[in-house]
């Protein structure tokens, strides 16, 4: 068999390429194809990073961003090193809201507002009872907090968007019913002859005075 030279040498580059470069595409492809992390088309959250999957080559992944529809190039060896979070599929959405009242809301009217929001989240077929918690959770700094808790079955993402939106408004829409407002924060200061009395911190009040000269001796 007579080979000319340039072909030799055509031919051994193809041996070798098969038998190390080929080696280590292939590993990265199955970082990504082999082990089901995502595909073309999905929506992804990946570090700093959110949007779908464009086109997933053999080195790099272009991930087309959520927030600007700009595009970005991702080495896919860093898919395998880190945690991705892919939204594709996902059928089930956790809603978590903190509604803050006015500490001059009584607990009659607190307790009336849960039983309305149990009632009117509770009353939607998408929602999972076993996964739903409505209490008042805590008295704030400046409020009086109802936390709303709850789980839904939602065909995608896309609609989990809107469908959070919608509740939002319905629980505004209750707010105002029940003639309750949002608590905003707010300060009570004292004032003297118009001049703002400056209060002592609690820090300050908890602390002893102690006359540092006699400490000194």
């Amino acid at each position: 068999l007579k080979v000319r030279g340039n072909q030799r040498f055509v031919a051994d580059s193809q041996n070798a390429f098969h038998g190390t470069s080929c080696s280590g595409i292939k590993g990265r492809q199955q970082g990504i194809f082999g082990t089901g992390l995502f595909d073309e088309g999905h929506f992804i959250v990946f570090k700093e990073w959110a949007g779908t999957v464009k086109k997933i080559g053999f080195f790099r992944t272009y991930l087309e961003l959520f927030s600007d529809m700009t595009t970005v190039s991702i080495p896919n060896a860093e898919f395998v090193k880190n945690p991705v979070k892919n939204y594709f599929g996902r059928t089930k959405f956790i809603y978590k809201w903190d509604l803050d009242l006015p500490y001059d809301t009584t607990p009659q009217k607190i307790k009336t507002l849960i039983e309305k929001l149990k009632d009117l989240i509770l009353s939607k077929p998408e929602v999972n009872p076993d996964m739903t918690w409505i209490y008042l959770d805590r008295l704030d700094k400046y409020s009086k907090v109802v936390r709303v808790w709850f789980q839904a079955h939602l065909p995608n993402w896309p609609r989990s968007l809107y469908y959070g939106s919608e509740v939002l408004g319905e629980i505004q829409n209750l707010f105002s019913e029940l003639q309750l407002e949002f608590a905003f924060p707010t300060q009570t200061v004292e004032l003297k002859n118009g001049t703002v009395v400056q209060r002592k911190t609690d820090l300050d009040v908890l602390l002893p005075e102690v006359d540092l000269k006699k400490s000194k001796q």
